[in-house]
């Protein structure tokens, strides 16, 4: 069984704070940005109890809500990580 060792994550910052989630095609409800800090402050401490080390994307432009997704930005293997290329069909 391989043990989680590490993970690397994006706590919500400025960039959820005043932005238009249609526009950006983040979600089609409100967000509600203290209870995203407060459910990812939860992860983050499951994973330490757990004894990941826990990583942190720290600087960040504000113009990019989804920064928060860091899944997808990059997976690891056995022989190192692989980074994608996400991106958005504009419609």
């Amino acid at each position: 069984m391989d043990i989680l060792k590490a993970v690397l994550m994006r706590r919500p910052g400025k960039e959820l704070e005043n932005f238009d989630a249609s526009k950006v095609r983040f979600s089609d409800e409100l967000v509600d940005v203290e209870l995203m800090r407060k459910q990812h402050d939860a992860l983050a401490k499951v994973y330490e109890d757990f004894g990941a080390k826990v990583y942190y994307v720290e600087k960040q432009r504000e113009d990019r809500p989804n920064a928060i997704f860091c899944r997808d930005l990059m997976f690891m293997t056995p022989e190192g990580a692989i980074i994608t290329r996400p991106g958005k069909v504009d419609s």
